[in-house]
């Protein structure tokens, strides 16, 4: 039988949703040996709200399928403020595990949460839940990063890893000594300390465990840095306008923000007819405002451009496009 295959925990806006998200989408990935149904199986997925309450739900089959229902729907997303926490933590593997399955996701309000795969509840040397022990240590005044390495040092040869989340937003992950000498694992973090927004994905025996790890952090972290890249306001962009060539990838626009110079530094595409995106991804925006220029932000879309010598002749098949800035 297969141990416990999966655990992700998040920190930041979104985690919530982040971590519901990431299990999902890797339960749509058959391969190798690992069919779906051994990921559509037990789940328990929790989160902590601001004020330190936790939210819990579990299931024994069908994952995120049937971990949460409304009314008589099940597969539904997550109400919004589970979607919405900040702190959160997923685990997941094949069906009708021993109960109760709180074990395998144990936590404290307003301490913390702790998911794992293999045996995170296995037994330490001090006969208590690796996973519990974990969470007693924050609770005494640990971090989740000085419990975890503490109670892995302390057991090098247990089944298991884990995932510790504390009130904090500290989030830590590690494998015991026994579970890294394995060679299905797979392990990934994601930090963006921008937003102060972490994931952490450790699993085993989901075929290719990197690449499924890699896969799922990417996942969490794209949906907690998504108000991030939305964007704050539109630019306009007319056909007619001629792009110029310069150092730097760069808009200017006047007080209705409607582009009046275009700058490329790919001089390339100003030669005879190109089809190309002008503005460029991540181009530079000023507002031109009584002689000053404001910085907007950048572009956080792109759009396709015909241009005959420089000089835009169509944006998308249109005349008129706007597009969106942060």
């Amino acid at each position: 039988m297969i141990k416990l295959a999966i655990g992700i925990a998040a920190h930041g806006p979104y985690a919530g949703k982040a971590v519901f998200t990431a299990l999902k989408k890797i339960e749509l990935i058959p391969s190798g040996v690992f069919i779906p149904s051994h990921v559509w199986g037990f789940t328990v997925f929790k989160v902590m709200l601001d004020n330190g309450q936790i939210i819990s739900y579990e299931t024994q089959r069908g994952g995120t399928t049937t971990l949460i229902t409304e009314a008589e729907a099940t597969g539904v997303e997550p109400p919004k403020e589970v979607a919405n926490a900040k702190f959160a933590a997923i685990i997941s593997a094949g069906p009708d595990r021993p109960k109760p399955l709180e074990q395998y996701l144990p936590s404290i309000e307003n301490i913390g949460m702790v998911t794992g795969h293999r045996m995170p509840h296995a037994i330490t040397k001090n006969e208590i839940p690796l996973n519990i022990e974990i969470l007693d240590k924050m609770k005494t005044g640990l971090n989740a990063s000085e419990a975890v390495i503490k109670l892995l040092n302390e057991n090098p040869e247990i089944d298991a890893g884990v995932i510790a989340i504390d009130k904090n937003g500290n989030v830590s992950s590690g494998n015991s000594d026994r579970v890294n000498r394995r060679n299905d694992y797979g392990t990934a973090i994601r930090e963006n300390k921008e937003i102060s927004a972490s994931v952490h994905v450790i699993l085993n025996a989901i075929h290719p465990p990197q690449g499924l790890a890699d896969v799922a952090s990417d996942i969490a972290m794209a949906i907690m840095t998504q108000d991030n890249r939305q964007p704050k306001k539109e630019i306009i962009i007319n056909a007619g306008l001629k792009v110029e060539f310069g150092e730097n990838d760069e808009v200017i626009v006047n007080n209705n923000l409607e582009a009046v110079k275009i700058i490329t530094k790919d001089s390339t595409v100003l030669k005879g007819k190109s089809i190309c995106d002008v503005p460029y991804l991540g181009s530079k925006v000023y507002q031109k405002t009584n002689e000053k220029e404001i910085n907007l932000g950048q572009t956080t879309d792109e759009t396709l451009v015909i241009l005959e010598d420089g000089i835009i002749k169509e944006l998308s098949g249109k005349n008129t496009i706007k597009l969106g800035i942060r």
